[in-house]
């Protein structure tokens, strides 16, 4: 076995540098409400072990706010979606849920939808395959629930 190091200076040893990127810079998400009681969080980027706490955040967000009955996140601009973003929205959809809100999200690209038919995640979350139909749904929803409260 012989010795490498010895031709090679100390600087042409070192690994290249990942770029590093922060994870906001990686995974956006911007919100509009389209209509009263409706919020459509647009996500764009790839979900992954690093940036699942943008996800995360924004979505914790949303749902602190009770002024909204429906939520749908469009997930056409994501490229990528690991298993902890899968867990992120059914753990969200589920407290929506609890709570009588909608929470729809839009798939467009096959590698999410791959994603979220592998872990059976279509089976507990509302999905479109476009926007204008998930938010005409969400705003329904959230008619269907004020007048509800009306009532009692």
């Amino acid at each position: 076995m012989s010795d490498l190091s010895a031709s090679y200076s100390a600087d042409q040893m070192l690994l290249p540098r990942k770029k590093t990127h922060s994870r906001q810079q990686r995974l956006r998400a911007v919100r509009q409400r389209p209509s009263s009681g409706v919020a459509v969080c647009t996500v764009i980027g790839d979900i992954d072990l690093q940036t699942e706490p943008v996800l995360c955040d924004e979505l914790e967000s949303v749902a602190r706010d009770n002024l909204l009955a429906s939520v749908v996140v469009d997930l056409r601009a994501v490229g990528f979606l690991a298993l902890c973003g899968v867990q992120t929205l059914v753990r969200t959809a589920r407290q929506f849920a609890l709570d009588q809100r909608e929470f729809a999200v839009v798939v467009r690209t096959l590698a999410v939808r791959r994603s979220l038919e592998v872990t059976a995640a279509e089976e507990v979350l509302y999905w479109y395959e476009n926007r204008p139909e998930a938010v005409a749904a969400a705003a329904a929803w959230a008619r269907y629930r004020t007048a509800v409260a009306e009532v009692r």
